[in-house]
């Protein structure tokens, strides 16, 4: 009777255990924490963060193995066989120099688009390079087949905004655009030479909105380079022109071709900005004479033909010339140019 009441009581203490937890309250359900966050929009393209010198292949369909060289800012004409790069006003160019290699067993076709370039300024705008690729060795447009394994040095160029360095690079395959090289360029290229450069910009990357320049010394603007080689007075007739009250002041002149095609040469090509020395404007006349005669001049250059001529502009009587600033206005406005005369 004792052993069963025992195991009677331990039965119910169980029963009543069980019953305990069946009504104990539940723990209400934690929620699920993230860090993940949708967005929507396009994504950057993968690829690689390459290293100037160093060979990558570009594209997997169309592969092509790439190395960029060396890169440079300029102002001067860039040449590919007889077309010229040449940058406006705003503009300077940056010019690349890197290698193409066919690394695949068939030929394959190299021309100006089958890599694209893209320049991409502090502003995060881009740029693309200008139509046209070029063999350094023969400096003519490339547009051929390449053997198994043929390998050449190339040149391409991008025209990119006056101010400050270009810090990113971007070369994709046209045949394959996620396939993507990216260039880290700050510090990396070859900056402007005296006087195109800014003197506040220690990278060598920013052109001055109106270029320092010496007389004697040619410089490019346009489609054209042009020398200051003096400046003179006279109250006598020029031609049919004459001065009234006042005075000519003559600007003599080079003027080159830079383009291959051929460049007009006429009296309305150029702008310029001239003050005497109480800071009044000098007028242009619009009149270009022949440094030798007072015929006028209305002639298409081949490049690298060199004219010696005269512009004509009128003054007041006596006043001289403080400073003289010209540009190209031609296909465009060039570089503008500033001589302080003394």
């Amino acid at each position: 009777m004792r052993r069963f009441t025992t195991n009677a009581l331990l039965a119910l203490l169980i029963l009543a255990l069980s019953m305990g937890c069946a009504f104990a309250a539940k723990p209400k359900p934690q929620k699920p924490t993230s860090t993940h966050h949708e967005t929507v929009g396009t994504q950057q393209l993968n690829g690689e963060y390459g290293k100037i010198g160093d060979t990558y292949t570009l594209g997997k369909t169309h592969p092509w193995n790439t190395s960029l060289k060396s890169a440079e800012y300029t102002i001067d004409p860039v040449y590919f066989g007889d077309r010229t790069v040449w940058p406006t006003e705003d503009e300077k160019l940056l010019l690349l120099h890197f290698t193409v290699h066919n690394p695949q067993n068939v030929l394959a076709l190299m021309r100006r688009d089958m890599i694209n370039i893209t320049a991409i300024d502090s502003n995060d705008k881009n740029w693309n390079k200008e139509n046209c690729l070029a063999s350094e060795e023969k400096r003519q447009e490339v547009a051929q087949d390449f053997k198994p394994a043929q390998k050449m040095n190339v040149y391409a160029v991008v025209r990119v905004p006056n101010a400050g360095e270009i810090p990113k690079l971007m070369l994709t395959n046209f045949f394959d655009k996620d396939s993507v090289i990216r260039y880290d360029l700050r510090g990396k290229v070859k900056g402007l030479p005296a006087p195109y450069a800014d003197p506040s910009d220690s990278s060598g990357a920013t052109v001055p909105s109106v270029i320092p320049a010496k007389m004697g010394e040619y410089y490019p603007s346009g489609v054209f380079a042009l020398k200051l080689e003096g400046i003179s007075y006279t109250t006598d007739p020029i031609g049919d022109s004459r001065p009234g009250n006042g005075q000519f002041m003559i600007a003599t002149m080079s003027v080159k071709a830079l383009t291959y095609t051929k460049s007009l040469l006429r009296h309305d090509m150029f702008e310029f900005k001239v003050l005497d020395s109480d800071g009044s404007d000098i007028k242009y006349s619009y009149i270009l004479l022949k440094a030798s005669s007072d015929n006028k001049i209305s002639q298409e250059l081949d490049f690298g033909q060199e004219v010696k001529c005269r512009f004509i502009f009128k003054a007041d009587k006596g006043v001289t010339v403080k400073s003289f600033r010209f540009a190209s206005a031609c296909q465009g406005k060039g570089k503008p140019y500033l001589y302080t005369i003394e």
